[in-house]
């Protein structure tokens, strides 16, 4: 495997990570080590204004598929962020 594979898996696994903790602040997935379910809105938002970053600091220097999934991960947080305010 080269290095630059290695480095999009690393990628990758970062984008994913931001995105599972997310989730599980929004209440969508229970909490791997407390099997709990827990809504946290300010974590979200931390999560999306973190991945936000990523996706203006490497604008242009993705590879098409680090680019989709970065895009569909803030997608998917921000909408259901948002729905989940409605609900607040």
């Amino acid at each position: 495997m080269s290095d630059e594979k290695t480095l999009d898996m690393n990628f990758l696994a970062l984008i994913m990570a931001h995105q599972q903790a997310g989730l599980q602040n929004l209440g969508k997935m229970a909490d791997p080590q407390t099997g709990e379910m827990q809504r946290d809105l300010p974590a979200v938002q931390g999560a999306i204004a973190f991945l936000d970053m990523i996706e203006r600091k490497t604008r242009g220097n993705l590879v098409r598929e680090e680019e989709q999934v970065l895009q569909e991960a803030l997608t998917f947080l921000r909408l259901n962020y948002v729905e989940e305010l409605k609900v607040a």
